[in-house]
């Protein structure tokens, strides 16, 4: 294993316009104390394990800053090299450096994170989380923050005390079975159970931790705790839990109560409120007629909801407290804006409870947000495009861009803003104008920049683009869903019934 080399070298330059340290003022002569941190990133969720050696200090934690240098100011110098392995057990080499003049004495942290790349991983500084405490950066480091003082602030504290309890006792256990065995399935149970007391002393180090955000991370945290509590075993991809005894899929876990919101698991993150998925599972309860259902997910949803104001407007958000691919936290997703303008708006529609009006409202006027102030709609070779992921402007995902424009039009239906319907019709226009490159000649794109959908989505293309093409009535729709009907046929799979699909999109709002 390589060593990490810190280096601190004191200037002393008379001749150059920087002064000597015989004529440095008393309050230069105090110390610059030196962390080193590994952020919370896309890289480290594929990481099992990792270990970085900071001048003797060991770095294997992320946003767990490390003192490497206690001393005069100076120029610092530091070059890092490491290893890692992957859940999959493929073994990686780090390396990065980093060099700057540190002017004066005071905290100074330096920021590593670590990135998936298309080559393999790529660990360096971000200079975004690095500098001076407290210039323009986190005035406090991670590890100072007191979870409880943010709970007791927030009015969380006895529901925390009593799930961080619970928490601690099972990541003890996981962590010493993973030092024992080695087995990185324990190590997995560990980061779960973890990441969310992290994410909290993150966000409240950036100012970012608001009382939704606390809520729904204490949430994240009771449904992780939850299921290993009953479970020993890692999560997996998809894995949705709720507390209720009902949901729309077979394959949640039902852990019990009355909270109809599905968590949703993410390897090295937990369970995590996922506003899409509570949205989408609306969706389905309101086009099968199960109306108390319907309204009970946006009742409880609406807990979530985050506002603010830009030049006078007002705007809702649904904001996602996880990280996920390499974004920052918290981020928004188009597919949830949309769908949830949709939803309350069909909302009120049902009830006449203007509440629902009015939330439908707000998440419409999120529509104008810019992308630097939690916007979500890009604009691009093809029109204007609702992001999924908002954080990655040049991932342009076809359903969900769809699935955002589907709840524009329920708006549009129940307000009849003349507003909403010009939206509709320049997001279906960008549609139609994007479904020659989404068509690789004999399957489709998940996204702009894959090549590929699963089956899944594949099938999913086909019944949207039908619904565009019930709603808009052109026939470009319908051209493409026959024609990527028919790869399924080339591929030896059932196709979809094209002329059933009319007929229930015809049904839909």
């Amino acid at each position: 294993m390589e060593k990490l080399i810190v280096v601190i070298l004191t200037l002393i330059i008379i001749s150059s316009g920087c002064t000597s340290r015989g004529n440095l003022s008393k309050g230069a002569e105090k110390n610059v104390q030196v962390y080193v941190q590994l952020l919370m990133g896309d890289g480290t969720f594929y990481m099992a394990d990792f270990h970085l050696n900071a001048n003797g200090k060991v770095i294997n934690s992320t946003l767990r800053p490390v003192l490497v240098y206690s001393g005069p100011p100076g120029l610092l110098y530091i070059q890092i090299v490491g290893w890692g392995y992957t859940w999959w057990g493929g073994n990686i080499t780090l390396g990065t450096s980093y060099t700057t003049y540190l002017n004066s004495s005071g905290e100074y942290l330096v920021s590593l994170k670590l990135k998936r790349t298309e080559h393999g991983y790529s660990l360096e500084v971000d200079n975004k989380y690095t500098g001076y405490l407290g210039r323009n950066k986190p005035k406090k480091l991670v590890g100072g923050i007191n979870i409880t003082t943010i709970m007791k602030k927030f009015g969380l504290f006895e529901d925390y005390l009593e799930v961080e309890r619970k928490s601690h006792r099972l990541a003890s256990i996981e962590l010493e079975n993973y030092r024992k065995t080695g087995n990185i399935s324990y190590l997995q149970m560990f980061r779960d159970l973890e990441y969310h007391q992290k994410l909290m002393k993150f966000l409240e180090e950036r100012g970012k931790l608001t009382a939704v955000a606390a809520r729904e991370l204490l949430l994240d945290m009771k449904a992780t705790v939850w299921y290993y509590e009953h479970y020993r075993k890692p999560g997996h991809k998809d894995l949705t839990l709720i507390f209720d005894n009902f949901s729309p899929y077979h394959e949640t876990i039902l852990a019990g109560g009355h909270f109809p919101l599905p968590f949703v698991y993410y390897r090295a993150r937990g369970f995590n409120l996922y506003p899409v998925s509570a949205l989408h599972w609306a969706q389905i309860y309101y086009k099968r007629n199960e109306t108390k259902a319907f309204l009970n997910i946006l009742g409880n949803l609406s807990e979530f909801v985050e506002t603010g104001s830009l030049n006078n407007v007002k705007y809702a958000l649904f904001k996602i407290y996880f990280n996920y691919q390499n974004s920052t936290v918290p981020w928004v997703s188009g597919y949830a804006q949309g769908l949830a303008a949709g939803l309350y708006a069909l909302a009120y529609n049902m009830t006449g409870n203007k509440t629902y009006l009015g939330l439908a409202n707000l998440f419409m006027n999120s529509f104008k947000l810019p992308l630097n102030s939690s916007g979500f709609v890009e604009n691009t070779t093809f029109g204007e495009w609702c992001l999924e992921y908002a954080y990655y402007p040049k991932q342009l995902v076809l359903n969900g861009h769809i699935i955002c424009t589907q709840g524009v039009y329920y708006y549009w239906l129940v307000t009849g803003s003349r507003s909403a319907e010009k939206t509709f019709e320049r997001l279906t226009e960008s549609v139609a104008r994007a479904l020659p490159y989404f068509d690789l000649g004999n399957w489709s794109r998940y996204a702009s920049i894959y090549n590929t959908a699963s089956v899944f989505y594949h099938r999913l293309h086909i019944k949207l683009l039908v619904w565009l093409y019930v709603k808009t009535e052109k026939e470009v729709f319908l051209k493409y869903a026959k024609r990527w009907n028919e790869y399924l046929v080339n591929r030896n799979l059932k196709p979809e019934n094209i002329q059933k699909l009319i007929e229930e999109a015809r049904k839909d709002p």
